[in-house]
């Protein structure tokens, strides 16, 4: 198919679009348990933030009390999209030996007024890791200039993601590849994270349930410009972001602040 794209005071562009086309999904998520909210949560103790992702939890915990708190992570868990229940992993002590792993008894110490700042994802997303690769992890995460989702996305993770990252089909398949994206979503569209946090003498148990609100689809291919007949055509690659409604039923095309239907 050929479309005819005009430019100001030039001459018309003919655009021939490949036959497939890559795409990135991205998500927006809420928290739906325990209160609906952003990705917030806060008592007498402790605020907490999240920034759910593909494959797993950034959380933040901070202790608002005048007493070292702990974070018990025996007690911790990852819920899964299908339901499942995992142990969450603990990303301090993949650095350590076994005896270390003993000795630290899978505890993190929020001090008075402080706070961790963890990711985490079921102890079965791990393939295998070095020290090495630890360390890269590590300095990713502190390095202010990436996102946490570039952070995590090193090779260190098992990419066995619970939804969908990239893709690549064929033009004609939008459609049907975006609606099936829809329909698997339906059924499977929360992640959750228990946690048990020791104060003083008492324990306290927090389940955390996200759900994601709203899937781009930002759907790249490469056509080929054709500006002057008597030059070869020029390569040029465009992406253009379809989004979903608020049942993750319907698809529209997102034009800056405007939404069309995508497919009729």
């Amino acid at each position: 198919m050929k479309i005819a794209v005009c430019l100001i005071g030039l001459a018309c562009l003919l655009l021939t679009a490949c036959s497939s086309v890559k795409v990135l999904y991205t998500y927006d998520y809420s928290l739906v348990e325990p209160q609906r909210s952003g990705l917030s949560y806060t008592d007498s103790l402790f605020i907490f933030s999240f920034t759910p992702t593909y494959n797993g939890i950034l959380f933040k915990v901070h202790n608002r009390t005048e007493k070292p708190t702990i974070l018990l992570w025996d007690y911790t868990y990852f819920i899964t999209p299908d339901g499942n229940t995992y142990n969450a992993l603990h990303t301090d002590l993949l650095e350590a030996n076994l005896e270390a792993i003993v000795k630290a008894k899978y505890q993190s110490i929020i001090p008075p007024g402080g706070q961790i700042r963890r990711f985490t994802t079921p102890i079965s997303n791990i393939s295998c890791f070095s020290y090495d690769a630890y360390k890269e992890y590590t300095i990713a995460l502190l390095n202010t200039s990436l996102t946490f989702a570039d952070a995590i996305s090193y090779e260190y993770y098992l990419m066995g993601n619970y939804y969908p990252v990239t893709a690549s089909f064929k033009k004609t398949e939008i459609e049907a590849k975006l609606n099936q994206v829809s329909i698997d979503f339906c059924n499977e569209r929360q992640v959750g994270i228990g946690m048990r946090i020791a104060v003083d003498e008492k324990e306290y148990d927090y389940l955390f349930m996200f759900q994601v609100d709203t899937i781009h689809a930002h759907v790249t291919q490469t056509v080929s410009v054709t500006v002057d007949s008597s030059e070869p055509p020029q390569r040029k690659t465009i992406t253009q972001e379809y989004i979903t409604g608020e049942t993750l039923q319907n698809w529209y095309i997102k034009d800056g602040e405007e939404l069309t239907p995508a497919f009729e």
